[in-house]
């Protein structure tokens, strides 16, 4: 199981994984936020200098260079690594995790309604089970902006 920590100020995230070791030969990340946008991959390989303790970090500035953190909102992230295997050639793992960023918008909660969206989208971002669709319609609700017509976000 793929597990994904921001940092307080969200300007990093730490992934860890089983499988993630020193041997990885291929590590991507696509990212899809809000469940409505189109997703991006990045490739990792070159801004991950090292895999201690089957964990890594990413910096927000690594995959948006002008950005300082991971803006608020709900994030899908599909992480895929590879390593050699000397007998079936390759080992693929490819893992989907939902995130729901808060650093600003916790501190906009002014109304019950927003308050309990609020601590829903936080006890759903700690479950195991995939909520990431249930959690963008949540987080519609909660800035009180519209979204077109939300897709699965995909989960682990």
């Amino acid at each position: 199981m793929t597990t994904i920590t921001l940092n307080s100020d969200a300007t990093s995230m730490i992934v860890n994984n089983p499988f993630y070791t020193s041997g990885l030969t291929q590590l991507s990340l696509t990212v899809d936020k809000g469940c409505a946008s189109t997703p991006t991959t990045f490739n990792l390989a070159s801004k991950i200098s090292t895999i201690t303790s089957n964990q890594f970090t990413i910096n927000v500035a690594d995959l948006y260079p002008t950005k300082d953190r991971f803006d608020d909102g709900v994030y899908s992230f599909e992480i895929r690594a590879e390593k050699v295997n000397v007998v079936a050639g390759f080992d693929v793992c490819t893992t989907k995790n939902c995130v729901f960023v808060d650093y600003n918008i916790k501190c906009k909660l002014d109304t019950n309604k927003k308050i309990r969206l609020y601590k829903a989208m936080m006890f759903a971002h700690d479950c195991d089970t995939c909520t990431c669709t249930e959690m963008c319609k949540m987080y519609a609700q909660l800035t009180q902006t519209s979204i077109p017509d939300v897709t699965d976000c995909g989960c682990s």
